[in-house]
């Protein structure tokens, strides 16, 4: 009870401080980052280890902020004297910082603690940047403890600051709470961090610790105890803020769905909602010339909203950008990178900033101009009506900014490209209608060696897994009763999906050895495994299953042979030839007579009339290096159970596969 009546007291002591809002800060965000520059300085690497496009923005955003800053310079000014003033006449802190709030009463609160942390960085960053320096170069750690404490309350005030800057009107009388206060108490953080840095001065930079006794001591111990409470504060007032973020109605979420709401605000009103500021007028970056362009480049267009925070792979990039330049002068649509990051960290970081910058340099779509232009409101809507958590979205709006897909439209471009747009649900299960699964349908154009093996008629063998062994076993045994048969054989080797080392190993293997043909790039693997991983998710969204869906069946035989850890092989034929091959590669395998080595045939279901002219077959190894070679057999039922060639025993069916016999060659 008296801790709220203290808190309500110094409410009210804080309000009656502010006059109005009429004195605006613009370019908030720029200046809050010129002042963690400096802040951070002592503890960034050598600046030679900096990318130098990062560097030269940093010069221009010093450049934005400085000319920004002219009108300020006075306020900027006074707020270090009075600051400098006080701390040497030992004024009390509470004192200190409600005369600061006093000398900026016509600024919008944000603006307030802006300002404050600007002058602390201009008229104490020198000797905050010595002091560290000092104590690194001197290897006392003598002042370890206070120096510690001051880096983790510096800390704290950036972080609540970076919550409060984003928030340009609270919209409720919760938040506008935690904003007042946040501000007093980031304020007289700065006077306590001020008055710190000026007694480290004060001693001078070859300083000694006193050791004149246990008054001082307990001094010492007071002020880390302050400093500690302080931060302690700070993230107590950040953890509110969040909480309150989450459960308070906010009104400004709430006109923004109203907003949204109306379909006449067009494509242009709907990405323009998205910006937090009304008065950025080049809010996105061009892919191919990197130059900032107003929204204007989107009128009367289909718009694809890439939203993604910023663990998007090099591999997503390219098959994109592959897609997205195919048909450049009629492509219909434009791709919009909308980075979202977690509001709870900032994005400006040294690490961060190089990563978006990198990602954003290899698109050759529209991008954002920042991430922090994209309001916290539009973070929330996209996390919960766009279903964004994690992985990659694609949402596609027409010309009327309306959504013409609830569900991620990504799949629909791994599978089929631009052959999708508009990428609807109605566009999806089109295209399902007319597709048949082949090999042409499975590689698609990932691979044109494929394609030309195909025209000419060949025997194709894609196979994959980890074991080397069993791989140098397979391709060589494939091509010896290829030869022998007389029949044109093309293997690929496809690795997994997970593309972990070993995969990279074998790929490595196979071109020196030159066991078969294989895929040198890891995008082509990777979009044949998110192809196949694509069409599932598809076709559960149809409601599809293996029950009452042949290519649903073919596609999870597919990924459950990439689950395994045996390997496997998929032939493609017409089934008269194959019928002639794969028994006779059976035969091959059982003359070689190697120990401890198996082979099994596994049944093939009744026909249901499958359109599939592709046979799956599974090779594993169920004991010590055994493996199974899954062959196909004539026939619409089920053969008596197998037995073990070298125990007798009953040896277990794992997989099912699927043949048409309507299918063949003429």
């Amino acid at each position: 009870m008296a801790e709220a009546l203290l808190k309500a007291t110094l409410l009210s002591q804080i309000q009656a401080t502010h006059k109005c809002d009429e004195r605006i800060l613009e370019e908030v965000e720029n200046l809050l980052c010129l002042i963690e520059d400096i802040l951070d300085h002592p503890f960034q690497d050598d600046d030679n280890a900096k990318d130098e496009q990062l560097r030269k923005e940093e010069k221009t955003r010093k450049r934005q902020v400085t000319s920004m800053l002219e009108e300020h310079n006075y306020t900027i000014d006074s707020i270090g004297y009075e600051i400098a003033n006080k701390i040497s006449s030992r004024e009390n802190s509470d004192i200190i910082t409600l005369d600061i709030l006093n000398l900026l009463s016509n600024y919008e609160w944000n603006a307030k603690l802006v300002l404050v942390l600007a002058a602390f960085a201009f008229n104490y960053g020198e000797s905050w940047d010595l002091v560290f320096l000092s104590e690194k170069r001197t290897g006392t750690n003598k002042l370890s403890p206070q120096l510690d404490a001051l880096k983790h309350l510096v800390k704290a005030m950036l972080d609540l600051t970076w919550c409060i800057a984003r928030i340009k009107k609270p919209s409720s009388r919760e938040m506008s709470d935690i904003s007042i206060h946040a501000t007093y108490w980031i304020i007289k953080s700065v006077v306590a961090c001020a008055s710190q840095i000026t007694s480290f001065t004060d001693m001078g930079f070859g300083y000694e610790i006193s050791e004149e006794g246990e008054e001082e001591e307990e001094e010492e111990k007071e002020e880390l105890s302050g400093l500690g409470c302080l931060a302690e504060e700070l993230v107590k007032l950040q953890c509110e803020f969040y909480e309150t973020m989450r459960k308070v109605p906010d009104e400004a979420y709430k006109d923004f769905l109203r907003m949204y709401d109306v379909n006449s605000i067009g494509i242009l009103g709907v990405i323009n909602s998205f910006f937090n500021e009304e008065n950025n007028q080049l809010p996105l970056v061009h892919g191919a010339t990197k130059r900032k362009v107003k929204l204007d480049v989107l009128e009367e267009k289909h718009v694809l909203l890439l939203i993604s925070d910023l663990d998007i792979s090099q591999e997503e990039i390219s098959i994109l950008e592959k897609i997205y330049l195919q048909d450049q002068e009629s492509r219909p649509y434009e791709v919009v990178w909308l980075p979202i990051l977690d509001p709870k960290t900032r994005w400006n970081t040294l690490d961060k900033q190089k990563k978006f910058k990198s990602l954003q340099e290899a698109m050759k779509w529209y991008s954002v101009q920042q991430p922090s232009l994209i309001d916290t409101n539009v973070i929330k809507f996209i996390k919960e009506k766009w279903d964004f958590q994690k992985e990659r979205v694609v949402v596609p709006l027409d010309q009327k900014g309306q959504v013409l897909s609830p569900s991620n439209a990504l799949h629909l471009m791994w599978i089929w490209g631009n052959k999708a747009f508009p990428f609807t649900e109605e566009m999806e299960e089109e295209l399902w209608k007319k597709a048949t699964w082949c090999l042409e349908f499975l590689v698609d154009d990932i691979d044109k060696v494929i394609l030309k093996w195909i025209a000419e008629g060949r025997h194709i063998c894609l196979y994959g897994g980890e074991d080397i062994k069993w791989i140098r076993k397979f391709t060589k045994t494939a091509h010896c009763v290829a030869e022998e048969a007389g029949i044109a054989l093309g293997m690929v080797y496809v690795g997994k999906s997970n593309r972990n080392h070993s995969v990279r190993r074998n790929t490595a293997t196979v071109a020196v050895e030159k066991l078969s043909h294989y895929w040198s790039d890891s995008t082509s693997i990777w979009h044949f495994w998110v192809r196949l991983k694509s069409m599932k998710r598809s076709k559960d969204k149809l409601r599809k299953t293996v029950e009452n869906d042949q290519i649903m069946r073919e596609i999870s035989t597919m990924l459950s042979y990439d689950n395994s850890k045996y390997g496997w092989a998929l032939f493609a034929k017409g089934s008269t030839e194959m019928v002639g091959f794969l028994p006779a590669l059976r035969d091959h395998l059982k003359r070689l007579s190697v120990p401890d080595y198996q082979i099994s045939e596994l049944p093939i279901t009744e026909p249901d009339n499958l359109s599939s002219e592709l046979q799956v077959k599974q090779l594993s190894e169920p004991y010590r290096q055994p493996y199974q070679i899954v062959l196909p057999v004539n026939g619409a039922t089920a053969p008596e159970g197998r037995h073990c060639d070298k125990c007798s025993r009953p040896m277990e069916m794992r997989f099912i596969i699927y043949e048409c016999s309507s299918c063949t060659d003429e």
